[in-house]
């Protein structure tokens, strides 16, 4: 009980929502705004003018240079003022940045995003919202596996614990709901019940 109960505090306050973890729809132009709000939350960059440093052209129509919004700022391929193509996203909040591809001033396709406290998530963007299967990996050697809707959990994701515990925890918009399932090194179970990211207690616990 008292694992479940710590594994399940580290999942809701260490593991960001998907719109607060994927940076969801940063847009890059003319101003840049950011939605994440992960721990440590991203610094939101102001509503001025991007300046540009974009000089050598790529075969693909892009240009590689820089581009920067009061403290944040971008290096990569660039169309049109934009980021567009493969290219790194720099947050003025430390060492948290988003590495993967863009497409018009969204992150778009594959991706990897680093956090501050040295987690990071491993993931796929479609025009700046978070969707398919996602990994994140904790700075402890834990890692959460699951498929992500409009940037929210939805399914049953798998928490890997570092010491070899295994959860089963089914998802409804981003929070716990349904039946979880830790089974842990020792051979045994418990089965926990969840109500809309709430724990409501244990329904079964046995050997396996």
């Amino acid at each position: 009980m008292k694992i479940i109960v710590l594994v399940s505090l580290i999942m809701l306050l260490s593991i960001p929502s998907m719109g607060q973890m994927a940076g969801s729809q940063i847009q890059i132009s003319g101003a840049a705004q950011s939605k994440s709000k992960a721990k440590p939350k991203a610094k939101t960059a102001a509503k001025s003018s991007a300046s540009s440093n974009a000089s050598q052209k790529t075969n693909k129509g892009t240009y590689k240079g820089k581009l920067s919004f009061d403290g944040d700022w971008y290096e990569g391929e660039i169309l049109n003022g934009k980021p567009h193509g493969q290219g790194t996203y720099y947050f003025a909040s430390g060492e948290e940045k988003h590495v993967g591809r863009f497409r018009n001033g969204n992150f778009d396709g594959k991706g990897i995003r680093y956090f501050d406290d040295g987690g990071r998530f491993e993931g796929f963007w479609d025009r700046g919202i978070l969707s398919k299967q996602g990994t994140y990996y904790f700075p402890n050697g834990d890692r959460l596996v699951g498929y992500y809707i409009a940037d929210k959990l939805q399914g049953v994701a798998t928490y890997y614990s570092a010491n070899g515990d295994r959860e089963e925890i089914r998802y409804i918009d981003g929070k716990k709901d349904g039946v979880s399932t830790l089974y842990k090194t020792d051979h045994t179970y418990v089965k926990s019940i969840w109500k809309k990211g709430e724990y409501v207690s244990v329904q079964e616990q046995g050997t396996w």
